[in-house]
């Protein structure tokens, strides 16, 4: 039996492996809303879903109770869904005889089940692993790494600036500058990188390239008002975000036109009510990723038309990761020039 903390925590799991696993992303209502979660995916239709979660594997009786326990609520555009650490064979076989959508999840597995919609049952099994899900977990110095961001976007005063411009504690700045001895320098009673171009190159061979989960769209829009549409969409609902990608570089450093957009966000959304559709990402158009790295998001720069972006470099890096070499190649030319920040 899990306690009430560890089924909300596996809970909140959930939609992250939804969203990585499954591309399904969640969109969560106001608190007046009649539903809990709407979902929606490749292959799933937009479903309103009231939550029942249990601490306890399902049996067949819940699964019955609960049915008729909808049926009486008179939420018919509203469907239920379970969410519990385990349930029966026969358990499963009922949910799914009187409609009940259930997903079981269990600590250090994948999300399963299935979805009962008015379109038909979608399945959730054995599902291919993203990269970011396989990959080893290990401490990443996210302090470093905002720190070595922090000072290629320009020379700080001391390092209580530089704490505070990075986020993070000036004890840590101390230990940090020293790690990059090589590449920072001190004089004229400030902080400043010695070689743009090789802490950038250092930082591109560390800096973790897989987002911790990604959802990818399509639309028929460019690149540019993609990017757009989905970051108005974003602020309606919420979701801090941040452009990053070929986008990002043209309206720093315009070189040639955006083949795709990249927006990171605080979390996964639905995009669909802005007009896009999910895709499978080789025929995308636009990215969502959500980052492991605390101060990603935190560096963004406010910008005149509205859409948040990454600092240059952060957006350098991106592009690196993502293969997107000539782009990067003129963003960092310019970066290096001071043309550009």
């Amino acid at each position: 039996m899990l306690t009430v903390q560890d089924s909300e925590r596996l809970v909140a799991g959930v939609w992250a492996d939804l969203a990585t696993a499954y591309g399904i992303v969640a969109d969560f209502p106001g608190p007046d809303a009649r539903a809990d979660v709407v979902l929606s995916g490749p292959n799933l239709a937009r479903t309103a879903f009231a939550i029942k979660r249990f601490t306890r594997p399902v049996q067949p009786s819940a699964a019955r109770r609960l049915a008729a326990v909808a049926a009486d609520s008179g939420k018919s555009d509203v469907r239920l869904l379970v969410i519990a650490p385990g349930a029966s064979p026969e358990a499963r076989r009922v949910a799914e005889e009187v409609g009940v959508s259930l997903i079981t999840v269990q600590e250090g597995t994948q999300t399963e089940g299935f979805l009962c919609t008015v379109a038909g049952v979608v399945r959730l099994e054995s599902p291919t692993q993203s990269p970011a899900q396989v990959r080893a977990r290990g401490r990443v110095p996210w302090g470093t790494y905002a720190v070595a961001f922090t000072l290629l976007e320009g020379s700080v005063r001391d390092q209580s600036e530089l704490a505070a411009r990075a986020g993070i504690g000036r004890p840590r700045v101390s230990q940090v500058l020293t790690q990059l001895g090589e590449f920072v320098v001190h004089s004229n009673a400030e902080w400043a990188v010695r070689d743009p171009r090789a802490l950038a190159a250092w930082l591109v061979e560390r800096y973790p390239k897989e987002p911790l989960l990604a959802t990818t769209w399509a639309t028929l829009e460019p690149p540019v008002r993609a990017a757009e549409t989905a970051s108005r969409r974003l602020d309606e609902i919420g979701v801090r975000h941040a452009v990053s990608g070929e986008v990002a570089a043209d309206r720093i450093a315009p070189w040639a036109r955006p083949a795709t957009a990249w927006i990171w966000v605080a979390a996964p959304a639905d995009l669909q009510p802005a007009g896009l559709t999910p895709a499978p990402a080789d025929a995308a158009t636009l990215t969502l990723a959500v980052s492991e790295d605390p101060h990603l998001l935190s560096s963004a720069r406010p910008a005149a038309d509205g859409m948040p972006q990454l600092p240059g470099w952060r957006v350098w890096v991106d592009l690196v990761h993502q293969g997107r070499d000539d782009a990067a190649d003129a963003l960092a030319d310019g970066l290096v020039a001071g043309r550009i920040r």
